[in-house]
């Protein structure tokens, strides 16, 4: 294909935007459940009309950096190196789709309301410019209208604390909006929290984020994802109705492919009471995502039903461009691929989604790996969805029967404290126990025991299940895991679904270290305390 017949590309990435809230999709029952209704979102309907929609669109994880990295690759997160929040970079044996792109004739820009995050992780590779704000990507755009053009739009307003749209043109709002939420919990007798460890810019939307957990400790889940949907409609009103107008007035914007989608959802996570988040859950008003893709001089027939990830975006765009020979080939099963056979009426084989979730073991009196920066990382969930049937498996929970035989009394601590006992409740508990445990003249059996029974404690430990599958037909809010060992059938059916989920991990490369120096860390751990990764 000839360079200047090359379409511009345009993706615009709605962070944290649930499936169920996004216009079009097929109701379920998330919302229902609760007595909620979706909201109506005018700019966002306008913004995706005409478009091809897919209703089944999964997110590969649960964090911005890792489902941005897959998709901007087409691969799974063990193979582009990005799998906990901000451990590793971007390998350098991959290629973005902005650097296939640029190298290829493309002007490429990306405007993100957190490039601090985006970079490190190398997910910024391949741009040429980085823009501050909409208005100066939107210049960037008019200026290189005779090339074909690609640009990045990430809207982080969605993200929790919902409410306080993101961007230094709107800050002047936050003052009231602090003072809202203060009334808010005198009139409930709900005390205000105390704020720590923010940027001193982002103060007042810490705030705001503590007060919305206290007020969702107080009032219940529903209230957190009321809070949500207020959020997503004073967006839509404002800061989105504002970007989609500027780009309906640009020349070449019409002609441009568009892909709307979210990097991941928002909603009932466990940390340790259920909050409204998204970083530690697999659930499917997590990982569902809306998928929108406008195609010029293209009607759409009706949605499309086929379960996708958003793996195939890269592969997709780069099909839509003449460039799909020069993706990085992925070397594991359930990979991205493109879906414009599928938009031809082609059969497409259907295929799982994979998705996972690492956490980083930040505690500096656990043991640690030689990872970047000396810190460890922890695979924590992980699954296949099928349009039916999940199949999850949670990690690093060990039992007894996990250790190996002779292993020294070190060893057994390593393993058992490894993530789990940072995250207990009663840390007076492990103040107690621990000193017994590393007690060499306390028989080994009986320490591992203990360690067990410390463990066990833990209400998290007690919510996670192991082994599970969740039958999305009859329990759509998977709320009965059903255990598969109980089962021949289905454990036969569970055990080949975690033989491909060993074989995607055994695909891994191994992440770069950060694009950082100390300082730089020091500012990125802030935020991301400022944005709720943290605590």
């Amino acid at each position: 294909m000839a360079e200047t017949t090359r379409p511009s590309i345009i993706v615009i990435l709605l962070d944290a935007l649930r499936a169920d809230c996004a216009p079009f999709m097929p109701e379920t029952p998330h919302l229902r459940s609760l007595g909620l209704m979706r909201p109506e979102l005018g700019a966002l309907t306008d913004l995706v009309r005409g478009a091809f929609l897919f209703t089944q669109a999964m997110a590969c994880s649960a964090y911005t950096t890792a489902c941005v990295g897959s998709i901007f690759t087409g691969l799974l997160p063990p193979e582009h190196g990005v799998r906990a929040f901000d451990l590793t970079s971007l390998s350098n044996d991959v290629r973005t789709l902005a650097e296939i792109l640029a190298e290829s004739g493309y002007a490429t820009c990306a405007m993100t309301d957190q490039p601090a995050v985006l970079q490190p992780m190398g997910l910024l590779r391949g741009f040429q410019k980085t823009a501050p704000t909409e208005d100066e990507a939107l210049a960037w755009w008019d200026s290189y209208d005779s090339m074909p053009r690609f640009l990045f739009l990430h809207l982080w307003d969605l993200h929790k604390p919902y409410g306080m749209p993101v961007g230094r043109a709107y800050r002047r709002q936050y003052p009231a909006i602090v003072a809202q939420w203060q009334e808010r919990l005198r009139s409930r007798g709900i005390a205000e929290p105390t704020a720590s460890q923010f940027l001193d810019e982002n103060e007042e939307r810490q705030r705001v984020y503590a007060m919305q957990n206290a007020w969702e400790d107080a009032c219940g889940f529903k209230a957190g994802l009321e809070n949500y949907i207020a959020g997503l409609v004073a967006f839509d009103q404002g800061r989105l109705r504002d970007l989609a107008g500027a780009l309906a007035e640009r020349r070449g914007v019409a002609e441009s492919i568009t892909m709307v989608l979210a990097d991941h959802g928002e909603g009932r996570d466990f940390r340790p009471s259920w909050r409204m988040a998204h970083s530690m859950s697999l659930a499917d008003d997590v990982i569902h995502i809306p998928l929108y893709l406008r195609l010029p001089g293209q009607a759409p027939a009706l949605p499309i039903s086929q379960q996708v990830s958003q793996a195939d975006v890269a592969p997709t765009l780069l099909d839509c461009a003449g460039l799909l020979a020069q993706r990085t080939a992925p070397r594991s099963p359930c990979a991205g691929r493109s879906l414009l056979p599928r938009l031809r009426g082609e059969h497409l084989p259907e295929q799982p989604a994979y998705a996972e979730v690492s956490t980083l073991n930040n505690d500096p009196n656990k043991p640690v790996g030689q990872a970047a920066g000396g810190r460890e990382a922890t695979l924590r969930f992980r699954l296949l969805r099928h349009a039916r049937r999940k199949y999850h498996l949670a990690g690093q929970l060990f039992s007894l029967d996990d250790i190996p035989a002779g292993a020294a009394p070190a060893e057994v601590i390593r393993l058992l404290c490894r993530d789990l006992l940072g995250r207990i409740e009663r840390q007076e508990d492990v103040a107690t126990w621990l000193p017994i445990l590393q007690d060499s003249s306390v028989p080994d059996q009986a320490r591992r025991r203990m360690l067990l029974a410390l463990i066990e404690r833990s209400d998290e430990y007690r919510f996670l299940v192991k082994y599970a599958i969740y039958d999305l037909e009859h329990d759509p809010l998977e709320v009965k895991p059903i255990d598969p060992r109980r089962r021949a059938s289905d454990w036969e059916a569970y055990r080949k679904q975690v033989q491909i989920m060993l074989d995607i991990d055994r695909q891994a490369r191994p992440g770069e270290p950060l694009l950082t120096n100390e300082a730089d860390e020091e500012i990125i751990l802030k935020r991301l305390q400022t944005l709720g990764y943290v605590e």
